[in-house]
C-alpha cells in the first residue's frame, strides 16, 4: 500500500507544479512468454531506486519500505547497491533518503541516507543488522497526511532535520 499511496502523492505533485516525480521499474529478460503474458524472467540488472525526480531544482531519489515489526526495521530490506546509488546521488548534490512505513504502528518516516548508511556501516562492521524505531523517532522525519493525502512525504523532503 506504501508506493500506492506514494504514486497518488506523486500524481497530485505533478498536477500541482510541486515536483516531477518519476516510479522506475527494473528491466526484465522475458525468458518464457505464452500469448501476451510472461510466464518467466529474470532482472538484467540490480535496479535503481523506485522513485527518482525533481522538487523544483533540486534532484531526488528514494526507495519506499514496508516492515510489520514494531520494534526496528531490518537492514536486510536494503541492499548494497542501493546504498552505493544513493551515495553517488548526494555526491552530485541530490538528496536519496528512504520512505520506510512502520504498517503496525501506523508511522511513516522518511530516512535521511546519511542516517541509512551510518547505520549500514555499522551493520556491515558487525554491528546491529537493523535499525531501532527510536532511531527513526529522534533522527528521521515522522510523515503526516495532508493536502488530502494519506503520505503527504514532499513537506518531509523539504524539512531540515532536527
Amino acid at each position: 500500500m506504501l508506493e500506492t499511496y506514494i504514486d497518488m502523492a506523486n500524481i497530485k505533485y505533478q498536477q500541482s507544479g510541486k515536483a516531477e516525480i518519476i516510479k522506475q521499474f527494473p528491466e526484465v529478460t522475458v525468458t518464457l512468454k505464452e500469448q501476451q503474458r510472461i510466464m518467466s524472467g529474470f532482472y538484467k540488472a540490480k535496479g535503481a531506486p523506485d522513485y527518482i525526480g525533481l522538487i523544483g531544482k533540486l534532484p531526488v531519489c528514494f526507495d519506499a519500505k514496508e516492515t510489520a515489526i514494531k520494534t526496528n526495521f531490518p537492514l536486510h530490506n536494503v541492499h548494497d547497491h542501493q546504498v552505493a546509488y544513493f551515495d553517488r546521488w548526494e555526491n552530485q548534490g541530490g538528496k536519496a533518503f528512504l520512505i520506510v512505513c512502520f504498517t503496525s504502528m501506523n508511522e511513516t518516516y522518511l530516512l535521511p541516507h546519511d542516517v541509512l548508511k551510518e547505520r549500514w556501516q555499522a551493520a556491515v562492521a558487525g554491528g546491529a543488522k537493523s535499525i531501532p524505531l527510536q532511531i527513526f523517532r529522534d533522527h528521521a522525519i515522522l510523515i503526516k497526511p495532508g493536502s488530502g493525502l494519506t503520505i503527504d512525504w514532499l513537506p518531509a523532503a523539504m524539512e531540515e532535520r532536527k
